[in-house]
Protein backbone atom coordinates (compact mmCIF):
# COMPACT_ATOMS: atom_id res chain seq x y z
CA UNK A 1 0.00 0.00 0.00
CA UNK A 2 1.22 3.42 -0.85
CA UNK A 3 1.79 5.72 2.29
CA UNK A 4 0.01 9.00 2.34
CA UNK A 5 1.81 10.36 5.69
CA UNK A 6 3.20 12.86 3.85
CA UNK A 7 0.45 14.07 2.13
CA UNK A 8 -1.48 14.50 5.23
CA UNK A 9 0.98 16.07 7.21
CA UNK A 10 1.23 18.89 4.05
CA UNK A 11 -2.31 19.62 3.84
CA UNK A 12 -2.88 19.65 7.72
CA UNK A 13 0.09 22.47 7.74
CA UNK A 14 -0.91 24.03 4.76
CA UNK A 15 1.99 24.82 3.07
CA UNK A 16 1.40 22.80 -0.44
CA UNK A 17 -0.05 23.63 -3.45
CA UNK A 18 -2.99 21.48 -5.28
CA UNK A 19 -0.28 20.51 -8.32
CA UNK A 20 1.51 18.80 -6.03
CA UNK A 21 -1.03 17.25 -3.61
CA UNK A 22 -4.63 17.43 -5.25
CA UNK A 23 -6.25 15.67 -1.98
CA UNK A 24 -5.37 19.50 0.07
CA UNK A 25 -8.35 21.51 -1.68
CA UNK A 26 -8.01 23.96 -4.71
CA UNK A 27 -4.90 26.49 -5.01
CA UNK A 28 -2.63 26.94 -2.32
CA UNK A 29 -4.43 25.36 1.25
CA UNK A 30 -4.22 27.55 4.01
CA UNK A 31 -7.23 26.12 6.01
CA UNK A 32 -8.34 23.37 7.81
CA UNK A 33 -11.39 22.14 8.09
CA UNK A 34 -13.60 19.52 10.41
CA UNK A 35 -16.58 18.66 8.70
CA UNK A 36 -19.79 19.16 10.68
CA UNK A 37 -22.40 16.19 11.75
CA UNK A 38 -25.70 18.40 10.37
CA UNK A 39 -26.27 19.79 6.68
CA UNK A 40 -28.28 22.94 6.23
CA UNK A 41 -30.64 23.71 3.40
CA UNK A 42 -29.68 26.81 1.38
CA UNK A 43 -31.55 26.17 -1.51
CA UNK A 44 -35.23 25.03 -2.78
CA UNK A 45 -35.82 25.92 -6.34
CA UNK A 46 -38.58 25.36 -8.94
CA UNK A 47 -38.82 27.16 -12.15
CA UNK A 48 -42.67 27.63 -11.60
CA UNK A 49 -44.41 26.79 -8.54
CA UNK A 50 -45.35 23.70 -8.38
CA UNK A 51 -43.72 22.15 -10.84
CA UNK A 52 -40.90 19.39 -10.84
CA UNK A 53 -37.34 20.61 -11.06
CA UNK A 54 -34.53 18.07 -10.25
CA UNK A 55 -30.65 18.73 -9.65
CA UNK A 56 -28.60 16.09 -11.43
CA UNK A 57 -24.67 18.23 -10.93
CA UNK A 58 -22.68 20.12 -9.32
CA UNK A 59 -19.12 21.98 -9.17
CA UNK A 60 -17.18 24.39 -7.33
CA UNK A 61 -14.74 26.94 -8.66
CA UNK A 62 -11.74 28.33 -6.92
CA UNK A 63 -13.39 31.34 -5.76
CA UNK A 64 -16.10 28.97 -3.74
CA UNK A 65 -18.85 29.90 -6.21
CA UNK A 66 -21.17 27.00 -6.30
CA UNK A 67 -22.83 25.55 -9.83
CA UNK A 68 -25.73 23.32 -10.10
CA UNK A 69 -27.21 21.72 -13.00
CA UNK A 70 -30.30 19.63 -13.76
CA UNK A 71 -34.05 20.00 -15.48
CA UNK A 72 -36.26 22.17 -14.34
CA UNK A 73 -40.20 22.19 -15.99
CA UNK A 74 -41.72 25.83 -17.21
CA UNK A 75 -44.70 24.92 -19.62
CA UNK A 76 -42.02 22.30 -20.72
CA UNK A 77 -38.64 20.87 -19.38
CA UNK A 78 -35.34 23.19 -19.56
CA UNK A 79 -32.06 22.51 -19.16
CA UNK A 80 -30.95 24.96 -16.44
CA UNK A 81 -27.82 25.52 -14.09
CA UNK A 82 -28.23 27.73 -10.83
CA UNK A 83 -25.35 29.34 -9.22
CA UNK A 84 -24.18 30.99 -6.22
CA UNK A 85 -21.67 33.60 -5.43
CA UNK A 86 -21.90 33.57 -1.71
CA UNK A 87 -21.67 30.24 -0.12
CA UNK A 88 -25.51 29.76 -0.88
CA UNK A 89 -26.72 32.60 0.83
CA UNK A 90 -28.49 33.64 -2.71
CA UNK A 91 -28.93 32.03 -6.37
CA UNK A 92 -29.16 33.42 -10.00
CA UNK A 93 -30.26 31.04 -12.35
CA UNK A 94 -29.10 30.70 -15.63
CA UNK A 95 -30.52 30.30 -19.13
CA UNK A 96 -32.99 28.07 -20.00
CA UNK A 97 -32.14 25.45 -22.51
CA UNK A 98 -34.31 23.20 -24.66
CA UNK A 99 -34.02 22.34 -28.23
CA UNK A 100 -36.68 19.71 -28.72
CA UNK A 101 -35.63 16.64 -26.41
CA UNK A 102 -38.64 15.88 -23.88
CA UNK A 103 -36.27 15.82 -20.84
CA UNK A 104 -33.27 18.15 -21.61
CA UNK A 105 -30.99 18.34 -18.48
CA UNK A 106 -27.02 19.63 -17.36
CA UNK A 107 -25.75 16.02 -16.86
CA UNK A 108 -22.53 17.45 -15.92
CA UNK A 109 -20.39 20.45 -14.83
CA UNK A 110 -16.74 21.13 -15.04
CA UNK A 111 -14.44 23.51 -14.07
CA UNK A 112 -10.76 24.63 -15.42
CA UNK A 113 -7.92 25.91 -13.84
CA UNK A 114 -9.18 29.37 -15.22
CA UNK A 115 -12.52 29.26 -13.41
CA UNK A 116 -14.22 28.58 -16.97
CA UNK A 117 -17.15 26.61 -16.23
CA UNK A 118 -18.34 23.77 -18.70
CA UNK A 119 -21.73 22.64 -18.46
CA UNK A 120 -22.62 19.30 -20.59
CA UNK A 121 -25.94 19.89 -21.84
CA UNK A 122 -28.41 17.00 -23.28
CA UNK A 123 -30.88 19.27 -25.41
CA UNK A 124 -31.55 18.09 -28.94
CA UNK A 125 -34.59 15.67 -29.92
CA UNK A 126 -31.61 13.74 -31.39
CA UNK A 127 -29.42 13.27 -28.50
CA UNK A 128 -25.70 14.33 -29.06
CA UNK A 129 -22.84 15.81 -26.48
CA UNK A 130 -22.64 19.26 -26.37
CA UNK A 131 -20.97 22.03 -24.11
CA UNK A 132 -22.14 24.96 -22.85
CA UNK A 133 -19.54 27.09 -21.25
CA UNK A 134 -19.15 30.57 -19.38
CA UNK A 135 -15.84 32.54 -18.86
CA UNK A 136 -17.79 35.09 -16.56
CA UNK A 137 -18.91 32.87 -13.76
CA UNK A 138 -22.26 31.75 -15.10
CA UNK A 139 -23.87 35.12 -16.64
CA UNK A 140 -23.19 34.25 -20.17
CA UNK A 141 -23.37 31.26 -22.32
CA UNK A 142 -21.83 29.40 -25.14
CA UNK A 143 -22.84 26.05 -26.57
CA UNK A 144 -20.64 24.48 -29.00
CA UNK A 145 -21.87 22.20 -32.12
CA UNK A 146 -22.98 18.75 -31.21
CA UNK A 147 -21.34 15.68 -31.42
CA UNK A 148 -22.95 12.37 -32.50
CA UNK A 149 -21.62 8.39 -32.73
CA UNK A 150 -21.23 7.43 -36.54
CA UNK A 151 -24.96 7.12 -38.45
CA UNK A 152 -26.01 10.37 -36.20
CA UNK A 153 -27.82 7.89 -33.37
CA UNK A 154 -27.95 8.68 -29.76
CA UNK A 155 -25.48 9.61 -28.08
CA UNK A 156 -25.83 10.93 -24.06
CA UNK A 157 -22.83 12.60 -22.33
CA UNK A 158 -23.17 11.02 -18.76
CA UNK A 159 -20.19 12.37 -17.07
CA UNK A 160 -17.52 14.85 -17.47
CA UNK A 161 -13.86 16.15 -16.01
CA UNK A 162 -12.13 19.05 -17.12
CA UNK A 163 -7.84 17.96 -16.77
CA UNK A 164 -4.45 19.38 -18.63
CA UNK A 165 -6.46 21.45 -20.80
CA UNK A 166 -9.30 19.19 -22.18
CA UNK A 167 -12.64 18.23 -21.27
CA UNK A 168 -13.36 14.32 -20.84
CA UNK A 169 -16.74 13.18 -21.25
CA UNK A 170 -17.97 9.45 -19.96
CA UNK A 171 -20.81 8.72 -22.84
CA UNK A 172 -23.55 5.81 -23.92
CA UNK A 173 -23.08 5.96 -27.52
CA UNK A 174 -25.48 4.40 -29.53
CA UNK A 175 -25.21 2.25 -32.78
CA UNK A 176 -29.31 1.86 -33.86
CA UNK A 177 -28.65 -1.52 -32.33
CA UNK A 178 -27.27 -0.80 -28.43
CA UNK A 179 -25.23 1.63 -26.53
CA UNK A 180 -21.64 1.13 -26.66
CA UNK A 181 -19.34 2.51 -23.79
CA UNK A 182 -17.54 5.68 -24.71
CA UNK A 183 -14.79 8.26 -23.56
CA UNK A 184 -14.70 11.55 -25.77
CA UNK A 185 -11.68 14.28 -25.54
CA UNK A 186 -11.67 17.91 -26.51
CA UNK A 187 -9.55 20.07 -26.05
CA UNK A 188 -11.24 22.83 -27.67
CA UNK A 189 -14.29 23.54 -25.10
CA UNK A 190 -16.53 20.85 -27.54
CA UNK A 191 -15.71 22.14 -30.76
CA UNK A 192 -14.03 18.74 -31.70
CA UNK A 193 -14.03 15.48 -30.51
CA UNK A 194 -11.68 12.21 -30.29
CA UNK A 195 -13.22 9.17 -29.62
CA UNK A 196 -10.76 7.43 -26.72
CA UNK A 197 -12.53 4.77 -25.81
CA UNK A 198 -15.59 2.41 -27.79
CA UNK A 199 -16.21 -0.36 -26.02
CA UNK A 200 -19.14 -2.77 -26.19
CA UNK A 201 -19.42 -6.19 -27.34
CA UNK A 202 -22.17 -7.81 -26.34
CA UNK A 203 -24.88 -6.33 -28.74
CA UNK A 204 -27.76 -7.57 -26.45
CA UNK A 205 -26.14 -5.55 -23.61
CA UNK A 206 -26.31 -1.40 -22.76
CA UNK A 207 -22.60 -0.04 -21.81
CA UNK A 208 -23.25 2.95 -19.60
CA UNK A 209 -20.29 4.91 -18.24
CA UNK A 210 -22.00 7.16 -15.29
CA UNK A 211 -18.54 8.11 -13.62
CA UNK A 212 -15.25 9.83 -14.94
CA UNK A 213 -11.81 10.78 -13.41
CA UNK A 214 -8.34 11.65 -14.40
CA UNK A 215 -5.10 12.48 -12.65
CA UNK A 216 -2.15 12.97 -14.91
CA UNK A 217 -1.97 10.20 -17.78
CA UNK A 218 -4.47 7.94 -15.61
CA UNK A 219 -8.21 7.88 -16.63
CA UNK A 220 -10.75 5.83 -14.81
CA UNK A 221 -14.22 5.23 -15.59
CA UNK A 222 -16.34 3.51 -13.41
CA UNK A 223 -20.62 2.20 -14.93
CA UNK A 224 -22.85 -0.38 -15.83
CA UNK A 225 -23.61 -3.34 -18.32
CA UNK A 226 -27.20 -3.86 -18.28
CA UNK A 227 -27.94 -7.26 -19.97
CA UNK A 228 -31.01 -8.43 -22.06
CA UNK A 229 -32.27 -10.06 -19.58
CA UNK A 230 -32.54 -6.87 -17.24
CA UNK A 231 -29.82 -7.37 -14.77
CA UNK A 232 -26.36 -5.46 -14.61
CA UNK A 233 -23.27 -5.49 -13.43
CA UNK A 234 -20.46 -3.19 -12.75
CA UNK A 235 -17.82 -1.86 -15.18
CA UNK A 236 -14.89 -0.24 -14.46
CA UNK A 237 -12.41 0.40 -17.26
CA UNK A 238 -8.53 2.31 -16.79
CA UNK A 239 -6.61 3.48 -18.95
CA UNK A 240 -2.37 4.78 -17.67
CA UNK A 241 -2.04 6.69 -21.10
CA UNK A 242 -4.47 9.73 -21.89
CA UNK A 243 -6.67 7.02 -23.49
CA UNK A 244 -4.58 5.42 -25.99
CA UNK A 245 -4.89 1.79 -24.27
CA UNK A 246 -7.86 0.69 -21.68
CA UNK A 247 -8.31 -2.54 -19.88
CA UNK A 248 -11.28 -3.82 -18.15
CA UNK A 249 -10.30 -3.78 -14.32
CA UNK A 250 -13.53 -4.98 -12.72
CA UNK A 251 -16.61 -6.91 -14.99
CA UNK A 252 -19.21 -8.72 -12.32
CA UNK A 253 -22.42 -8.48 -10.76
CA UNK A 254 -24.32 -9.60 -7.57
CA UNK A 255 -25.70 -12.22 -8.43
CA UNK A 256 -27.88 -13.53 -11.62
CA UNK A 257 -30.90 -12.09 -12.18
CA UNK A 258 -30.05 -9.24 -9.42
CA UNK A 259 -28.42 -5.76 -9.86
CA UNK A 260 -25.00 -4.38 -9.46
CA UNK A 261 -23.78 -0.73 -10.77
CA UNK A 262 -21.13 1.77 -10.59
CA UNK A 263 -21.62 5.26 -9.57
CA UNK A 264 -18.62 7.20 -8.63
CA UNK A 265 -14.75 7.33 -9.70
CA UNK A 266 -11.78 8.84 -8.16
CA UNK A 267 -8.22 9.27 -7.88
CA UNK A 268 -5.76 10.06 -5.27
CA UNK A 269 -2.60 12.35 -5.78
CA UNK A 270 -0.40 8.78 -5.41
CA UNK A 271 -3.00 6.48 -8.73
CA UNK A 272 -4.97 5.03 -5.99
CA UNK A 273 -7.74 4.30 -7.83
CA UNK A 274 -11.80 4.12 -5.96
CA UNK A 275 -14.95 3.24 -7.60
CA UNK A 276 -18.58 3.65 -5.52
CA UNK A 277 -21.75 2.26 -6.36
CA UNK A 278 -24.11 -0.52 -5.31
CA UNK A 279 -24.69 -4.47 -5.70
CA UNK A 280 -27.33 -6.68 -4.78
CA UNK A 281 -26.51 -10.05 -2.53
CA UNK A 282 -28.64 -12.15 -0.73
CA UNK A 283 -31.81 -9.36 -2.21
CA UNK A 284 -30.28 -6.61 0.07
CA UNK A 285 -28.87 -3.90 -2.24
CA UNK A 286 -25.79 -2.79 -0.43
CA UNK A 287 -22.99 0.39 -1.27
CA UNK A 288 -20.13 -0.92 -2.71
CA UNK A 289 -16.83 0.68 -2.11
CA UNK A 290 -13.36 -1.06 -4.20
CA UNK A 291 -9.82 0.38 -4.24
CA UNK A 292 -6.80 -0.67 -6.17
CA UNK A 293 -3.22 0.05 -6.12
CA UNK A 294 -2.90 -0.89 -10.06
CA UNK A 295 -6.08 -1.01 -11.53
CA UNK A 296 -5.57 -4.52 -11.60
CA UNK A 297 -5.97 -5.88 -8.03
CA UNK A 298 -9.16 -4.18 -5.83
CA UNK A 299 -10.20 -4.61 -2.57
CA UNK A 300 -14.27 -4.96 -2.53
CA UNK A 301 -16.36 -3.81 0.91
CA UNK A 302 -20.00 -4.02 0.58
CA UNK A 303 -22.17 -2.41 3.63
CA UNK A 304 -25.63 -2.36 4.17
CA UNK A 305 -25.46 1.30 5.64
CA UNK A 306 -29.75 1.57 6.58
CA UNK A 307 -31.72 -1.44 7.24
CA UNK A 308 -34.51 -2.33 4.48
CA UNK A 309 -32.58 0.56 1.78
CA UNK A 310 -31.36 0.43 -1.47
CA UNK A 311 -27.78 1.61 -0.37
CA UNK A 312 -25.44 3.28 -3.24
CA UNK A 313 -22.23 5.21 -3.47
CA UNK A 314 -22.90 7.95 -5.85
CA UNK A 315 -19.41 10.28 -5.84
CA UNK A 316 -16.17 9.85 -4.10
CA UNK A 317 -14.06 12.35 -3.04
CA UNK A 318 -11.12 13.95 -0.63
CA UNK A 319 -11.27 16.88 1.70
CA UNK A 320 -8.48 19.57 2.66
CA UNK A 321 -6.43 17.25 4.98
CA UNK A 322 -6.31 14.35 2.03
CA UNK A 323 -9.24 12.43 3.35
CA UNK A 324 -11.78 10.09 1.60
CA UNK A 325 -15.13 10.80 1.51
CA UNK A 326 -17.85 9.09 0.45
CA UNK A 327 -21.47 10.48 -0.46
CA UNK A 328 -24.23 8.23 -1.13
CA UNK A 329 -28.02 7.97 -0.98
CA UNK A 330 -30.49 5.18 1.14
CA UNK A 331 -33.61 4.77 -0.89
CA UNK A 332 -36.07 3.30 1.92
CA UNK A 333 -38.30 0.31 0.32
CA UNK A 334 -40.58 0.79 3.48
CA UNK A 335 -41.56 4.18 4.24
CA UNK A 336 -40.70 7.72 2.65
CA UNK A 337 -37.58 8.81 5.03
CA UNK A 338 -35.26 8.08 2.41
CA UNK A 339 -31.44 9.35 3.25
CA UNK A 340 -28.47 11.13 2.25
CA UNK A 341 -25.39 10.44 4.11
CA UNK A 342 -21.12 11.04 4.05
CA UNK A 343 -18.72 8.30 5.36
CA UNK A 344 -14.92 9.53 5.80
CA UNK A 345 -11.59 7.78 5.76
CA UNK A 346 -8.86 8.28 7.01
CA UNK A 347 -6.54 5.40 6.30
CA UNK A 348 -6.78 5.89 1.99
CA UNK A 349 -10.34 3.39 1.93
CA UNK A 350 -9.28 0.78 4.59
CA UNK A 351 -11.93 1.44 6.71
CA UNK A 352 -14.83 3.87 6.72
CA UNK A 353 -16.56 5.82 9.56
CA UNK A 354 -19.76 7.51 9.25
CA UNK A 355 -19.30 11.72 8.92
CA UNK A 356 -22.79 12.91 8.51
CA UNK A 357 -26.53 11.59 7.25
CA UNK A 358 -30.09 12.74 7.65
CA UNK A 359 -33.71 11.89 6.31
CA UNK A 360 -35.50 13.49 3.60
CA UNK A 361 -39.11 13.58 4.35
CA UNK A 362 -41.54 13.34 1.16
CA UNK A 363 -44.06 11.20 -0.48
CA UNK A 364 -41.56 10.17 -3.47
CA UNK A 365 -38.04 8.82 -3.52
CA UNK A 366 -34.87 11.42 -3.08
CA UNK A 367 -32.98 12.03 -6.21
CA UNK A 368 -29.37 12.53 -6.15
CA UNK A 369 -27.57 15.55 -7.87
CA UNK A 370 -24.08 15.43 -7.31
CA UNK A 371 -21.59 16.50 -4.42
CA UNK A 372 -19.00 18.77 -4.21
CA UNK A 373 -15.93 20.14 -1.84
CA UNK A 374 -15.56 24.15 -1.80
CA UNK A 375 -11.89 25.91 -1.45
CA UNK A 376 -12.76 26.42 2.27
CA UNK A 377 -13.72 22.72 2.99
CA UNK A 378 -17.21 22.72 3.19
CA UNK A 379 -19.13 19.89 1.38
CA UNK A 380 -22.08 20.88 -0.83
CA UNK A 381 -24.86 18.00 -1.99
CA UNK A 382 -27.38 18.57 -4.35
CA UNK A 383 -30.69 16.14 -4.24
CA UNK A 384 -34.43 16.70 -5.33
CA UNK A 385 -37.62 15.48 -3.09
CA UNK A 386 -41.16 15.49 -3.34
CA UNK A 387 -41.64 17.93 -0.39
CA UNK A 388 -45.24 18.74 -0.42
CA UNK A 389 -47.19 17.90 -3.75
CA UNK A 390 -43.99 18.12 -6.68
CA UNK A 391 -40.26 17.55 -7.22
CA UNK A 392 -38.60 20.23 -5.54
CA UNK A 393 -34.63 21.17 -6.33
CA UNK A 394 -32.43 21.29 -3.30
CA UNK A 395 -28.76 21.86 -2.03
CA UNK A 396 -27.39 20.89 1.36
CA UNK A 397 -24.51 22.34 2.91
CA UNK A 398 -22.14 20.63 5.61
CA UNK A 399 -20.13 23.47 6.70
CA UNK A 400 -16.99 23.66 8.84
CA UNK A 401 -16.94 23.63 12.51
Amino acid sequence: MKTLANRSLVCVLGITASSLFPGCGPGINLLTCSLDDSFKTVDTFQLVDGSTASPHSMAIDSKGRVFVGGRALNGTNKAVVRFSDDGGDTWTTGPEWANGLASPSVNAIAVDSDDVIYALVSIDASEQVKIASSTDHGQNWTISAGYQYSGGNDTIGQAMVWSDGALYVAASMSDGTHAHWGVLKSTDSGASWEVLDDFGTVTTSAYIPYSIAKRGDRILVVGMVLNVDDFSGWLVRTSANDGSTWTTAQSSNGTASSLATGHAAFIDPFDRLFAGGSVELSSIRKASLRWSDNGSDWTTTNTELFDDSFNQVQTILSDLQGQLLAVGSAVDRTDDDDQYWVRRSTDQGESWESLASFKVVGTAQAGYGGAALAPDGSLYLAGGNNSDTSFHWYVYKLGCK
